[in-house]
C-alpha cells in the first residue's frame, strides 16, 4: 500500500529544498543523531487524522480518542530558531486517499496562546486542515521501561479472542519464542496502554522492553485490522509510523519484525514509515526477503543542511553510520551459481577476467533450473544475494520462458540451448573441410573422429552430455578449443552476455554493499 507518494520541503529548520520520493509499503530513514530523522518522520504524519465519516467514532486500541499524530508527540519549538512561515511542505498523497493529491502545511502563530501550529494552505474550515487517514504514530515514548511506571494497572484486553491468538502468533514469530502464553491483558499508565502475555512462569507486568515495543506495534496493526474489516467501503488504508523501530529488539527479532510489516502491509493496506540508526535493520533492509518493496532514504547533516540521497547502497550506510571512510567490502565475492560443471565451464569461457576476478563460483552443486526457480521465488537470501546463471534453455516456452525474471541476479547462457548442446549442434554443423578440424592443436580430430562414437543427430539432452564428456581430452582445458571458437563466431552474443552478467552484478553488489564494475 502507498498512500505518501512524495514529500517537497520547502523549508523546515535543517531542511532547504528537498524532495524525497516514497513509493513502497516500507519506508527507513537513516541517519546518525541529529540529522532530523525524527522531525522528517513528524512532518509526514502531521497532516493525517480521523475527524469525519463513520471510521472516526473508532477508538485505537493503542490509547487515545483518535487516529492522529499529537503535535507534542513530535514536535518541540524553538523560541529562538523556529519562527512562523519557516516551516512549508507539500505532500504527493495516492487519490484513493486525498481526491486533491497535493498538501501544503505552513506555520502560523496561534491568535490565542501565540505558539506554533500547523495549518493548510487550503484554509482553516472544518475537515480543510487534516487528510482523512487513520494513522498511529509510535514516538520514542513508547519505550518508556514498565519497571519505572509509578503507577500500573492490569486489566482485561479489549481484544477478540480472534485478534487474542493473533496477537499470541505474532507475538511469538517476531520474538523468535516458543513459551506457551496462557493469558493476555492490558497494561495501562499515565504514559502508555501497551499490552503483555502471562506464561506458565511470568505474567504481563514483567515483561522485557522488547515485549512490550512489539506489543505496542502489533496493536497498532489490529487497530487498522478492525477498521479495515469493520468499514470496507470507506477504509483506504492507513499509516504507521515508528521512531527507532529497532529500539529494544535484538538483530534477529529486528528481520522478523520487518518481515512481519511486509506481511502485514499487504494484508491490511498499510504503509509503514520508521526511523533507525540499526546497521542489522538495514543490512536486512538492503538484502533480505523484500528488499524490493523497501525504501531507504538516508539523512546527512552537512553545515547545518540535510542532504537526503535515497536507496544509498550497504557500503555507503555502513560507512556514514560508522564515520568511516574507504572500507572495504565486509564479506567475500559474490558467489555465482550455475546448474553444473559445464554451465561454470562455458561461464567462465565467456567472462573477462576483470569480472571473473570480482566473483566465486560455487563448485560440487549439480540442481535443476526447477530447484533454482523455487529458491528464488520463495525469496531464500543466499539465492536473492547472489548470482545465478542458468542454461539458456531455460527461456523457453516450455520451461521459465518469458517470465524468468530480467534484470535482477539471474543470467542466461547466450542462445536458448544448454551449453553442451550448443558445442554439439556448433560442431555437428561443421563442414569437415572447416579449417576448425584443421587446427594443429587438436592433433589430428577431425569430424570423422568427433562424431565416431554418436554417428547421427542427437536430440536428447542425456546423449548430448554423454557426447560432449566424451571429448574432453581433444577440447582443450576447461573445453577452451570449443568455447572459443563459439566464441570468435559469436561474438555479439558474448557481448550481451557480459553485459546482463555485468548488470546483473551490480544489481547484486547495491544490495550487498560490494563495489559495483565498470561496463566496457
Amino acid at each position: 500500500m502507498k498512500i505518501i507518494e512524495k514529500i517537497h520541503i520547502d523549508r523546515f529548520r535543517g531542511f532547504e529544498n528537498v524532495d524525497i520520493s516514497f513509493n513502497r509499503p516500507i519506508n527507513a530513514i537513516i541517519g546518525r543523531n541529529g540529522t532530523m530523522k525524527t522531525t522528517l518522520l513528524g512532518i509526514l504524519a502531521q497532516p493525517f487524522t480521523l475527524e469525519t465519516g463513520e471510521m472516526s467514532k473508532e477508538e485505537p486500541l493503542i490509547g487515545g480518542k483518535k487516529f492522529n499524530s499529537r503535535m507534542s508527540e513530535k514536535f518541540k519549538f524553538s523560541d529562538t530558531f523556529d519562527k512562523e512561515g519557516e516551516h512549508k511542505w507539500t505532500l504527493t498523497i495516492t487519490p484513493d486517499v486525498y481526491p486533491k493529491k497535493e498538501y501544503t502545511c505552513l506555520s502560523e502563530r496561534r491568535t490565542d496562546n501565540h505558539q506554533i501550529r500547523f495549518w493548510s494552505t487550503e484554509g482553516r474550515k472544518k475537515g480543510m486542515n487534516y487528510i482523512q487517514c487513520p494513522v498511529i504514530y509510535l514516538s520514542m515514548k513508547r519505550l518508556l521501561p514498565i519497571g519505572e511506571e509509578k503507577k500500573l494497572k492490569i486489566s482485561e484486553t479489549a481484544l477478540t479472542e480472534k485478534e487474542k491468538e493473533l496477537y499470541i502468533e505474532w507475538h511469538n514469530r517476531i520474538l523468535i519464542c516458543n513459551e506457551g502464553i496462557t493469558h493476555v491483558s492490558n497494561l495501562v499508565s499515565s504514559n502508555k496502554l501497551t499490552i503483555g502475555p502471562t506464561t506458565n512462569h511470568s505474567d504481563a507486568v514483567t515483561i522485557s522492553a522488547g515485549q512490550d515495543n512489539v506489543g505496542r506495534i502489533i496493536l497498532a496493526i489490529l487497530s487498522m485490522k478492525r477498521l479495515q474489516e469493520k468499514y470496507k467501503e470507506e477504509y483506504r488504508g492507513g499509516i504507521i509510523f515508528i521512531d527507532e523501530v529497532e529500539s529494544t529488539l535484538y538483530p534477529a527479532a529486528q528481520e522478523k519484525l520487518i518481515d512481519f510489516m511486509h506481511e502485514t502491509a499487504y494484508k491490511y493496506r498499510l504503509q509503514y514509515f520508521f526511523t533507525t540508526h540499526s546497521v542489522s535493520t538495514v543490512r536486512y533492509l538492503k538484502t533480505g526477503n523484500h528488499n524490493e518493496r523497501n525504501k531507504i532514504v538516508y539523512l546527512r547533516n552537512i553545515n547545518g543542511k540535510i542532504k537526503a540521497t535515497e536507496d544509498p547502497s550497504l557500503m555507503d550506510i555502513e560507512n556514514h553510520l560508522n564515520v568511516a571512510a574507504g572500507r572495504k567490502k565486509s564479506r567475500t565475492n559474490i558467489k555465482v551459481y550455475c546448474e553444473d560443471e559445464e554451465g561454470i565451464l562455458f561461464t567462465k569461457a565467456l567472462l573477462p577476467p576483470r569480472i571473473k576476478s570480482e566473483i566465486e563460483f560455487v563448485t560440487g552443486i549439480n540442481l535443476s533450473w526447477t530447484v533454482f526457480k523455487t529458491l528464488y521465488e520463495k525469496r531464500v537470501p543466499e539465492f536473492q544475494n547472489n548470482l545465478l546463471v542458468l542454461d539458456g534453455d531455460v527461456g523457453n516456452p516450455d520451461n521459465w520462458g518469458e517470465k524468468c525474471p530480467r534484470n535482477v541476479n539471474i543470467v542466461l547462457l547466450p542462445s536458448k540451448m544448454a551449453p553442451e548442446r550448443l558445442i554439439y549442434e556448433t560442431l555437428y554443423n561443421l563442414d569437415q573441410a572447416d579449417p576448425f578440424w584443421e587446427n594443429e592443436s587438436l592433433s589430428g580430430y577431425t569430424k570423422d573422429v568427433c562424431f565416431r562414437d554418436f554417428p547421427n543427430h542427437m536430440e536428447k539432452i542425456e546423449d548430448i552430455k554423454d557426447w560432449f564428456k566424451a571429448q574432453k581430452d581433444f577440447a582443450g582445458r576447461g573445453y577452451s578449443k570449443f568455447i572459443n571458437y563459439w566464441k570468435k563466431n559469436n561474438a555479439d552474443l558474448v557481448e550481451k552476455f557480459v553485459n546482463d552478467f555485468v548488470g546483473a552484478y551490480n544489481y547484486v553488489a547495491k544490495r550487498v554493499g560490494s563495489p559495483v564494475v565498470e561496463r566496457k
